[in-house]
């Protein structure tokens, strides 16, 4: 942040703001590309019946059944007779109806020709530790090696914090998305679906969605660079592509005397903005009419006449209080204060600037941020001595210590040579070399940077 600094003649502040390529807000967004997405599956298994001999068995989560002759006599049996298709039913119809709890969820069984296929209710991949096993692979063939196969967990997308899973059939409610007939279709549901969640993110801020085709794009509801940091991620890289949330900016708003700017693009609504559409010149020039004509009342109350060269708004403050207006810039407009550096002879004051006119002036020189030297804090500090005194080079203004009147310097070597001016910038004849203004111990040199 800059300060307008004062020209301690009058009453006047200068400030600069400095345009390059000033942007407006933006927000943060990311994408989702579905590419064949899985919901839970669930893992399965067979038993192939072939001629099996009563006291085989098979065990399916953790339940074991044994092969009889003749009727059996509850559902831990399964019957022979007959056929290999009529073993199959008589099984299946022992799994379906068992009334033992198995290991791990509950299994189901349906047969074809002899072929018994059983499938468990516990989705994903936890199903594949459920137990398939056969007391003779021959006669009662199992699939696997020991387990059921096949259990996959559904894919989930993470936006903000927020979990969508991917789902067979119609979703239940907004934490799911169907990936039924099309991944244009999961696509748009998984849109809906971020877009109707009523639940609360991670960063606080909601984000909107929408679909074209199988991607989905997700934006930030408030622009700025926190959009930028709002967390995706997916379960699968490539049935679930993602890309980061980025490209969130939050835009060139400059502030003068307490009172923001906005850039926008286009014309500008009114006075506390200005627009950036064509170039930096035009965007500097809409920007010098905004805080000319604004109307809203900043911290101090000053009169400002602005203008615009180039890319560069000067602002020309007038009042009391001019010297304390504060600027403050944005990552593409640099705010500057035209400050006066003291370099001049100076009693020792923690605050220089409301009694730049009154201070009792001593023999000692005193410095205030210098250029060259390590002193930044706008407080007075001595400088050693006259060397020190002679390393700063920009002295483009000096004040006669008790009177209203400019100097013009001029360096020569080591030393300086001053043309006096009154207070309408008019040459008087008089000169002084360095020596001459240290030893007088009467008048201030300013060094002026903008």
């Amino acid at each position: 942040m800059e300060s307008l600094r004062k020209d301690y003649v009058g009453n006047n502040a200068i400030g600069r703001l400095t345009l390059a390529s000033a942007a407006i807000a933006a927000k943060a967004s990311a994408t989702v590309t579905v590419v064949g997405a899985l919901a839970n599956t669930f893992a399965d298994g067979t038993i192939t019946c072939a001629t099996a001999v009563a006291g085989q068995t098979v065990t399916v989560n953790g339940l074991l059944y044994t092969a009889v002759a003749g009727a059996k006599a509850n559902n831990t049996e399964f019957s022979i007779d007959t056929s290999d298709t009529a073993t199959g039913i008589d099984l299946v119809d022992s799994i379906n109806n068992d009334a033992r709890v198995g290991t791990s969820g509950d299994i189901s069984a349906s047969e074809t020709t002899g072929v018994v296929t059983v499938t468990t209710d516990v989705a994903g991949v936890a199903g594949n530790a459920i137990t398939l096993v056969s007391s003779n692979g021959t006669t009662l063939a199992v699939t696997g090696a020991g387990f059921l196969t096949g259990g996959v967990d559904a894919m989930t997308v993470t936006v903000n914090g927020l979990t969508y899973t991917a789902v067979a059939g119609a979703k239940a409610n907004d934490t799911q998305f169907s990936i039924d007939t099309s991944d244009n279709a999961a696509a748009t549901d998984l849109a809906d679906s971020i877009d109707d969640d009523v639940r609360i993110g991670d960063s606080g801020d909601d984000v909107t969605a929408t679909a074209t085709t199988n991607v989905v794009t997700i934006v930030a509801a408030i622009a700025g660079t926190g959009g930028n940091t709002i967390d995706i991620s997916s379960s699968d890289g490539t049935e679930l592509a993602v890309t980061a949330f980025a490209g969130g900016l939050n835009g060139d708003i400059v502030w003068v005397n307490g009172l923001a700017y906005t850039p926008v693009a286009g014309a500008k609504a009114n006075d506390t903005e200005y627009s950036i559409d064509t170039s930096d010149a035009a965007a500097a020039t809409d920007l010098a009419d905004s805080i000319d004509d604004d109307v809203r009342s900043g911290t101090y109350n000053v009169l400002y006449i602005s203008t615009a060269t180039g890319a560069v708004v000067t602002i020309n403050a007038v009042g009391a209080d001019a010297y304390k207006v504060a600027l403050l810039g944005s990552a593409n407009v640099t705010a500057s204060g035209k400050f006066l550096t003291l370099l001049g002879l100076a009693s020792d004051t923690s605050d220089n600037n409301p009694t730049f006119k009154r201070v009792n002036f001593m023999n000692t020189p005193y410095s205030v941020q210098a250029s060259g030297a390590d002193k930044i804090d706008g407080r007075l500090h001595p400088v050693l001595d006259a060397a020190t005194f002679n390393t700063i080079t920009a002295r483009s203004r000096v004040l006669w210590g008790g009177r209203e009147g400019y100097i013009k310097s001029i360096i020569a070597s080591t030393s300086l040579v001053f043309t006096w001016l009154d207070k309408t910038k008019t040459e008087i004849d008089t000169t002084k070399t360095m020596a001459e203004v240290i030893a007088s111990g009467s008048m201030f040199i300013l060094n002026e940077n903008a």
